[in-house]
């Protein structure tokens, strides 16, 4: 102890300590004062699991130009036997609890000897003396307070001889404490050392940050910190007041573990805890307070409204019947909120309090990042079924495969005229009836229906023609492909799957029809379809036929398989993006499994030559794309 407070000493003319990671809540504790809560996280020279000599000291930090007054450490006189006893720590009240003064300490040893009279005097003295010492405590909170004398104490000081760093969620050492203080300028010197070792001066570390403390208010309605924690458990009893200051996120039966930081997952639930300070009081104690919390995505230089988590409401009617805020009592909010469902990115949480006895209202706010884990950003992948495309029935080979179903051997002129319209993409002049003969009725309505499709009109208004179609006779196998057209495009890929099929049953030509099938057999994730017509229209240099079957391996887990497609499409076109994403796409689904291509280091590379290309390119998926490649990297 006598080292480490010697480099505490010495600590007070060093640097505050570079690159510390010190998370601070400031709560209000019982007795009007400020509750700090505060952890040290992985600190220098901690032995894991191991008891060590811990000293926590608040000094008053010098201001500029100011004439500064030594302080005392009680703890040193103590050590040095300049004092017979210690002063106990300034805890405060712990959470919960009530202190032993006045009718509390009478409750607890018994009125003694004393005559009736030489009580109710005692009384009045204590309740004199506790009187002043409120008014005292008040003013000192408040920023008034007298001056502290010519050579006072430390405002705080503590120690634990057994103390052992806990273990957060990452596996990483953080020491987490408390102390009590009023408003103030101070140093925040935290020192250990292992009493184990031979050389103990060798093992004693120093850490110090700057802390200041507004004023506490003793009557308005106000905030806390918002405390981000990594979970809030119920424990089956308190900690005692000798204990807080060692679990300074235990409040009450409350179990608070603080998140390390504000970065959060998908997987994770956003914890949040927050107290009501100087809440007014009602007759029986119970206050009546509504506590909101509203959720904005930030972007920039706007806010996105998320959602409003709904009131919670303390009062009579929820607070257990003992519960009063005129003992000490707090009223602390929590609120979960799940974050599978929530966009990447920073969010801010703006937390809403009324106090409606009061009629006052307060309110604060905290930001948290939502990242993504590898698996998380892996399901965030586009499908690798591309969107169907209204236009994709009117390329080259469908449109094609579709008319050769409506020719005729000797059509009449106005037919003719039509299907050269169709073949010339001319669908306006479709639109209108044309005199045709009657074997050609069925066939030139289909053309109508195909020209009402190609300018945007409705499923709706597609039904008609269609059915009208068929029961003039159009040639079914036809009308099936302009059906799987629609439900397609009305996104309905199993029915359009089964109309195609159907169509290639009739005779359409199954090359024009089979990319359409495995593109929604994709959407559909139908990999076993998908593959197998793929692998039977695989064509050498055919670019689109090779993704398709690449895409169907790699949504089937078989990214083996779809790498070397891929790698060979690429040597023999570079530029094709799509290839360059699903190469990208399987070497980081096998960098998430850990298995397969993307697990070994020379597949990690590969990732990022290839991701460095289709960046420069412009791949529409590069921002998902470099997020992938940082989980990598």
């Amino acid at each position: 102890m006598q080292a480490v407070i010697k480099a505490a000493d010495a600590a007070r003319s060093q640097p505050v300590t570079p690159d510390a990671s010190w998370p601070i809540h400031v709560l209000r504790a019982g007795d009007g004062s400020h509750y700090v809560a505060f952890s040290v996280l992985s600190p220098p020279g901690l032995p894991p699991d191991k008891p060590v000599v811990l000293y926590v000291r608040l000094a008053t930090r010098a201001q500029d130009g100011a004439v500064t007054v030594a302080e005392r450490s009680a703890v040193g006189e103590w050590l040095a036997g300049e004092r017979s006893a210690l002063l106990p720590p300034k805890r405060g009240v712990a959470f919960g609890e009530m202190p032993t003064f006045g009718a509390g300490a009478i409750a607890a040893r018994g009125p003694g000897p004393q005559s009736l009279q030489l009580l109710e005097m005692e009384r009045e003295r204590t309740k004199e003396k506790r009187e002043a010492g409120e008014r005292d405590r008040k003013a000192e909170l408040e920023g008034a307070g007298a001056a502290r004398g010519p050579s006072p104490v430390l405002p705080f000081e503590d120690f634990d001889v057994g103390a052992v760093a806990a273990s957060d969620n990452s596996g990483g050492a953080v020491l987490r404490r408390s102390l009590t203080t009023g408003p103030g300028e101070y140093d925040l010197i935290v020192g250990w050392a292992d009493p184990s070792a031979r050389d103990i001066a060798a093992t004693v570390r120093v850490m110090r940050r700057a802390l200041h403390m507004d004023v506490a208010s003793t009557s308005a309605f106000a905030l806390s910190s918002v405390i981000v924690a990594d979970q809030v458990a119920v424990r089956d009893t308190p900690f005692g007041a000798g204990e807080q200051t060692a679990h300074p996120y235990s409040i009450g039966t409350t179990e608070i573990v603080p998140a390390r930081d504000h970065s959060l997952t998908n997987d994770e639930r956003l914890n949040l805890v927050v107290q009501a300070i100087n809440p007014r009081s009602a007759p029986d104690g119970k206050p009546d307070v509504a506590v909101a919390f509203r959720l904005f995505r930030v972007t920039g230089a706007t806010q996105e409204p998320v959602g409003t988590v709904a009131p919670q409401v303390y009062n009579q009617a929820t607070l257990p019947a003992d519960f009063d805020v005129t003992k000490g009592q707090p009223v602390f909010a929590a609120v979960a909120v799940p974050l599978r469902t929530f966009k990447r990115g920073t969010y801010r949480v703006q937390v809403l309090a009324d106090d409606r006895l009061a009629r006052s209202s307060a309110t604060t706010d905290v930001s948290f990042t939502v990242v993504g884990t590898p698996a998380a950003l892996l399901r965030d992948a586009p499908p690798l079924g591309p969107r169907y495309r209204r236009d994709a029935v009117l390329a080259r080979a469908p449109l094609s495969a579709l008319l050769s179903q409506l020719r005729q051997t000797a059509p009449s002129a106005a037919m003719a005229g039509a299907l050269s319209a169709a073949e010339a993409h001319r669908f306006v002049d479709l639109v209108r009836e044309d005199a045709v003969a009657p074997a050609e009725l069925g066939a030139r309505t289909l053309l109508r229906a195909l020209a009402l499709y190609a300018i945007g009109d409705t499923v709706a208004s597609l039904a008609g023609p269609l059915l009208l179609a068929s029961q003039q006779g159009a040639p079914a196998a036809a009308v099936q492909m302009l059906t799987g057209a629609v439900r397609a495009s009305e996104g309905n890929d199993l029915d359009a799957i089964a109309a195609w099929t159907s169509a290639m049953a009739g005779g359409v030509d199954a090359a024009a029809l089979s990319p359409l099938i495995i593109d929604a057999a994709l959407r559909q994730n139908d990999w076993t379809r998908a593959a197998d017509l793929a692998q039977k229209i695989s064509t050498p240099g055919d670019g689109r036929s090779v993704r398709q079957l690449a895409a169907a391996r790699i949504g089937a887990g078989r990214e083996a398989d779809a790498v070397p497609l891929l790698e060979q499409r690429l040597a023999q076109q570079g530029d094709d993006l799509d290839a360059q994403w699903l190469l990208l796409h399987a070497l980081f689904s096998g960098f998430v499994k850990g298995a397969g291509p993307g697990a070994e280091p020379s597949s990690r590379a590969r990732f990022g030559e290839v991701f460095s290309q289709y960046e420069a390119a412009g791949g529409g998926n590069a921002a998902l794309a470099r997020e992938w490649r940082e989980a990598i990297f």
